[in-house]
């Protein structure tokens, strides 16, 4: 097993977050994919994660659920969680 990665946590996350809070969803199912990325796992099929395109190029998106998102950017070391919320609040 590899070293956990350093996660990270923009502003506009942590503002996501207390959205994501005051919306009761399930934080668990965001905590569980924070995990796995700390810990360098690929994340299962199910959260269809894909590169994102344009100005977005360097980062990754994933779906906790069909319709809540999380945004990340990575190096060898590090996670960087840069937003999460609905398609309609992140783009």
């Amino acid at each position: 097993m590899s070293d956990m990665k350093h996660i990270h946590y923009t502003t506009a996350f942590k503002k996501d977050y207390k959205m994501v809070i005051k919306r009761s969803l399930n934080v668990n199912k965001l905590m569980k994919v924070i995990q796995l990325l700390a810990e360098g796992e690929d994340l299962p099929k199910q959260y269809k994660v894909h590169r994102l395109q344009g100005k977005w190029r360097d980062f990754f998106e994933c779906h906790i659920n069909p319709g809540w998102l999380l945004i990340w950017s990575q190096d060898q070391d590090n996670i960087y969680l840069t937003r999460t919320g609905s398609h309609s609040d992140l783009f």
